[in-house]
C-alpha cells in the first residue's frame, strides 16, 4: 500500500502498513512540522489531501487521518527525512 506525497513539482511514493496514521507515514519520509506531536492542538500538520475515489483535494489535519492506499497528500515542499 502506498500514498503519494507531492509539492506540485516533486512526488514521493511512500509505503505504509494497514492502520498506520497519515502523519506517521509523512514524517517517516519527509521533514514535516507537527509541534504538538500529532495531538491536533496546533493545526500545523494540515495538508491538502485527496482521498481515494475523490477528484479534489481538501484541507485536513494529517494527525487525524489513517493512511489509505492511493491517497495523495500535497505539502509545501519536500525535503527527505534522511537529509
Amino acid at each position: 500500500m502506498t500514498i503519494t506525497i507531492t509539492d506540485g513539482q516533486k512526488s514521493l511514493e511512500c509505503a505504509f502498513t494497514e492502520g498506520e496514521g497519515l502523519l506517521t507515514v509523512i514524517k517517516r519520509n519527509i521533514h514535516f512540522n507537527s509541534p504538538c506531536g500529532g495531538r491536533g492542538f496546533c493545526g500545523v500538520c494540515q495538508a491538502d489531501v485527496k482521498k481515494p475515489g475523490r477528484d479534489d483535494f481538501r484541507p485536513e489535519l494529517t494527525c487525524f487521518l489513517k493512511a489509505q492506499d492511493g491517497m495523495v497528500v500535497r505539502v509545501r515542499s519536500i525535503h527527505p527525512a534522511d537529509s
